[in-house]
């Protein structure tokens, strides 16, 4: 999340596959907590940029929209 979050020029302004990058860490903690897998290094840097890159563009999305109120 740390290397996502300093790609602010990377950031998904798309709202529907942000939400995609997003699902992706959330499921990969997800099996991870319910033991059905162990995770990888190389897929936790992997969802973990996209959480960021999806995450930053809904915080730009949101900023924006409350900018032109």
């Amino acid at each position: 999340m740390l290397v996502g979050a300093v790609l602010v020029p990377l950031y998904c302004t798309n709202l529907r596959f942000a939400a995609t990058l997003i699902a992706a860490m959330l499921l990969d903690g997800l099996t991870q907590a319910m033991h059905l897998r162990e995770s990888r290094n190389w897929l936790r840097l992997l969802t973990g940029v996209g959480f960021a890159l999806g995450c930053g563009g809904f915080l730009l999305r949101a900023c924006h929209y409350l900018w032109n109120i």
